[in-house]
C-alpha cells in the first residue's frame, strides 16, 4: 500500500541540500521519514512530510511557525521573572507531555533520532485548545534499524550529527553509536533547558576541549548553579515546581545520571510526569 500522506498546507518548508554530501543525507531521512509517516497518528508526533523532488532532493513539509529554542529565546526569556514563571507552569505540561508521547511513540517504531535539541523540536498551536503543540523535526541523523538499507548507501554511523550540549556521556567518544537511551537523555537535557532558559553547560569552560572533558562527566545537574546565570536557574527551577506541585529537578535527575544502568527507562519516566500532572 502507498503510504497515505497529509494534505498539503497552506504553507510550506523545503529543506534544499546545499552540499554534495547533503544529497545522501536528506535521501536517508526522506526515507526515514517516509516509513514514518505511514503510520496512524504520525502527525502527532512528527513534522508532516509530503515527499522529496526527485530532480534536487529537496524535502517537502509542513511548515511550523516556532521552534522550543525560539519558544525559550524570545517568548520566555524576555519576561520579566513572575510572567516567565506563570507562563512556563501553563506551557510546561503541554510540551513536556508532547514530547515525551512523541519520543516513546518513535521508540515504538524503532527509530532512533540522533540529534534531540530545540531547535529540533517545531510548536504550533493546537487550533481547538490554543495550547502548544510540540512535534520533533530533522531527521537527518536518525537510525531505522529494522528498515532494510539500500546496499550502496548504507553507513554504520549516522550521516547527520549530535550536539554536544545535549549528547550522553557515553556517546562522547569516537566508538560510540546512537541509542534510544541517548535520545532520552538529550530530551531530558531539552526539558531542563526549557526550564532554565540555558544550558547548564554555558560558559562554564574556556575552551571546547575542557568543555568535552566536563561533558563527559554526566552530571549537568551540577551545573544548573555554575557560572553567571546560576541563581537565576536554580530560581526557575525552584518556581516551576512550586507552579506544578512536584520536585521537577529530582523528576528530570532520574534521567540525567550518568551511569546508563541507574537510569529511569522512557515510559517509567513519562508515567512519573503524568502522575503528577494528573
Amino acid at each position: 500500500m502507498p503510504p497515505s500522506y497529509p494534505p498539503m498546507p497552506s504553507a510550506y518548508a523545503v529543506k534544499v541540500p546545499y552540499e554534495k554530501t547533503a544529497h545522501r543525507v536528506l535521501a536517508e531521512e526522506g526515507r526515514i521519514l517516509s516509513y514514518l509517516s505511514r503510520f496512524p497518528a504520525a502527525e502527532r508526533y512528527l513534522v508532516p512530510y509530503y515527499g522529496q523532488d526527485t530532480r534536487t532532493d529537496a524535502l517537502i513539509m509542513g511548515y511550523m511557525p516556532s521552534t522550543l529554542d525560539s519558544l525559550i529565546a524570545t517568548d520566555l526569556n524576555t519576561r520579566d521573572e513572575t510572567d516567565r514563571a506563570a507562563m512556563l507552569a501553563d506551557i510546561f505540561p503541554h510540551i513536556a507531555t508532547n514530547l515525551l508521547d512523541g519520543l516513546a511513540w518513535l521508540q515504538d517504531k524503532s527509530c532512533i533520532h540522533g540529534d534531540i535539541k530545540p531547535s529540533n523540536i517545531l510548536l504550533a498551536v493546537n487550533p481547538s485548545t490554543h495550547t502548544p503543540h510540540a512535534v520533533f523535526a530533522d531527521f537527518s541523523a536518525a537510525i531505522l534499524p529494522s528498515l532494510p538499507v539500500d546496499g550502496s548507501k548504507k553507513t554504520n554511523k549516522p550521516m547527520g550529527g549530535a550536539t554536544w550540549d545535549f549528547m550522553a556521556p557515553d556517546q562522547l567518544t569516537s566508538t560510540s553509536t546512537p541509542s534510544f537511551e541517548a535520545d532520552v537523555w538529550a530530551l531530558a537535557m531539552s526539558i531542563l533547558i526549557l526550564v532554565t532558559g540555558a544550558s547548564p553547560y554555558e560558559r562554564v569552560a574556556p575552551n571546547a576541549i575542557l568543555k568535552r572533558e566536563i561533558l563527559k562527566q554526566g552530571a549537568p545537574l551540577d551545573y544548573v548553579s555554575a557560572g553567571e546565570n546560576g541563581v537565576r536557574s536554580v530560581l526557575r527551577l525552584g518556581a516551576l515546581s512550586r507552579g506544578l506541585g512536584f520536585n521537577f529537578k529530582k523528576w528530570v535527575g532520574k534521567v540525567l545520571v550518568r551511569d546508563e544502568r541507574q537510569r529511569l527507562g522512557m515510559n517509567e519516566w513519562r508515567d512519573e510526569l503524568a502522575d503528577v500532572l494528573m
